[in-house]
């Protein structure tokens, strides 16, 4: 029973992530229909306005980490993921009724505020509810949303009117609000915010159920938070802490990577900018069949997180996604039939959410102690919205003057570079708890003190 609270309470917590998917892939549809005057704007869009309503919504996600890692210790994980529907529902609103570039802007804006908060908060609420033995299963919730969002919208929007699909993206944050409710707040907050161990207490027998362990675990849950609590906080100990710093490299360089493998720029541009062809399968089918091996490729490989473990599935993935980035660089360098370039991107569907689309969240969950773990979730977030904005304003310009192939390379590369990174610099967390990560990344610092100490004498 304990397994299914836990499942459904990630599964409601991860529908702002679900939203802001489908307002990922929301462009790819929109200019669809904009160019097709299958929709008619009540205004006009040139190539670089155009270019700035795509990547403007990263520039919301920007600026929203930060503040949201203070607001959800004061308010709660729980009630600073509530407020993100209203900011989705305000996005979608401008949207339905925008009269000029500037709404949509804002539209846009207020989709990647969203989009910040939902990732800065939503893994850290799976990881405070959640067993050790599931936390690495249930964790890809996270990414399982993120790819249900953009399926929806790649597989939904081209088939039905502009509007009617902006209207679906304004009721969805309602049915949220209304599910997650009902929903507890994660033990750790009730014990950081006034050390309220009946609230903990309360909180760990609905995600549990009533047990024996029950006991054992908030003992642990109060002298962890406590102790890492006595430590300072803030974004100044993430660079002066050796251990907070380690983690924090580990986190800022996965994130960045992962966005530069190329997954922002096929959500956002690929029904575009892939070879047309009017046969069976044309570039919309293309991008459905991308978005639905996302979607299996996340939960059938759910259970690999914590069996082949997050170094060996980072490292695997992004070594396909390399090969599969250099394919698709010579297809188009030597202009090849449209299906290479159909095939391998449905195939880096596969690639890329095997391992490099889910393990960042999943370790940004888990190397952080809950003094500075708001904190690093905000950078993450940053770093995260910074990659993509840069993919997504700078893609078209690229495309233009370098042609689409240098950008693909571009991509291998990085994902090549992500498998250095994997060996060199990322350590299993599988099967650990909390404290087990913390005494690892810890090692080298006793170790860096005592060598002080032996010189010294």
């Amino acid at each position: 029973m304990g397994f299914v609270k836990q499942a459904i309470a990630a599964f409601a917590a991860s529908l702002p992530v679900f939203i802001a998917g489908s307002w990922l892939t929301w462009p790819s549809v929109a200019l669809y229909k904009w160019q097709t005057k299958e929709y008619v704007l009540p205004f006009t869009l040139d190539e670089s306005q155009s270019s700035w309503v795509v990547a403007t919504m990263d520039l919301g996600n920007i600026l929203s980490p930060v503040p949201t890692g203070y607001i959800m210790d004061k308010l709660g994980r729980k009630n600073t993921l509530l407020l993100t529907s209203l900011v989705f529902l305000a996005s979608s609103l401008l949207t339905i009724f925008a009269q000029s570039f500037y709404w949509l802007l804002l539209a846009r804006l207020l989709a990647g505020i969203g989009k910040g908060v939902g990732f800065t908060v939503v893994p850290m609420y799976i990881a405070e509810i959640t067993d050790k033995e599931i936390r690495g299963t249930l964790s890809t919730m996270f990414t399982g949303h993120l790819y249900g969002g953009v399926l929806f919208s790649l597989c939904v929007g081209p088939y039905i009117q502009y509007q009617t699909l902006n209207i679906i993206l304004g009721v969805v944050p309602l049915v949220f609000f209304i599910t997650f409710m009902f929903i507890p707040e994660t033990p750790y907050f009730f014990i950081i915010k006034n050390n309220d161990q009946d609230g903990a207490r309360k909180s760990l027998e609905w995600f549990r159920g009533k047990s024996q362990s029950i006991d054992e675990e908030l003992d642990e849950i109060v002298v962890t938070t406590n102790d890492n609590m006595k430590n300072k906080s803030g974004y100044k100990e993430l660079v002066l802490n050796y251990s907070y710093r380690k983690a924090l490299i580990i986190v800022l360089v996965s994130s960045f990577l992962q966005r530069l493998s190329g997954v922002s720029t096929i959500l956002s541009y690929a029904s575009t900018t892939l070879p047309e062809h009017h046969g069976f399968i044309g570039r919309n089918e293309c991008l459905i069949i991308f978005s639905v091996l996302l979607v299996i490729t996340n939960f059938a490989c759910s259970p690999l997180v914590d069996i082949a473990g997050r170094k060996t599935l980072n490292m695997l993935s992004a070594l396909l996604s390399s090969v599969v980035m250099l394919v698709m660089a010579a297809a188009f360098y030597w202009d090849l039939d449209y299906w290479v370039s159909y095939l391998f991107t449905s195939l880096f569907g596969i690639t890329y959410s095997l391992g490099i689309g889910i393990i960042p969240t999943t370790l940004l969950s888990e190397l952080f102690p809950p003094n500075v773990k708001g904190s690093a979730a905000s950078v993450a977030s940053i770093a995260f919205a910074m990659a993509s904005f840069l993919i997504n304003k700078f893609y078209k310009i690229v495309q233009i003057n370098l042609g689409l192939y240098s950008m693909f390379l571009f991509y291998a590369i990085c994902s090549f570079v992500h498998v250095l990174f994997t060996i060199f610099a990322i350590f299993e967390t599988k099967g650990k708890s909390f404290q087990e990560i913390q005494n690892i990344l810890k090692k080298r610092e006793v170790t860096q003190s005592n060598e002080y100490i032996l010189n010294d004498k």
